[in-house]
């Protein structure tokens, strides 16, 4: 991950749009699951792994 992970662990605040749920489980404090332009889910990254509530959410994890 190199000079990303380094960026993003910089002191002040950012926003990422990403399907690499590895990388922003990495680096995230917080996440948020969009579907069709909406919040489906809002999660620590920990609980995303290992509890989804959304369905759509899961779906979306089992493909990945």
């Amino acid at each position: 991950m190199g000079f990303c992970t380094d960026v993003f662990f910089a002191p002040f605040a950012k926003l990422v749009v990403t399907h690499e749920m590895g990388f922003a489980h990495a680096v995230a404090d917080r996440m948020y699951f969009f579907d069709e332009g909406l919040i489906v889910e809002s999660f620590i990254p920990e609980d995303i792994i290992h509890n989804p509530q959304e369905e759509r959410t899961r779906l979306f994890l089992s493909q990945i």
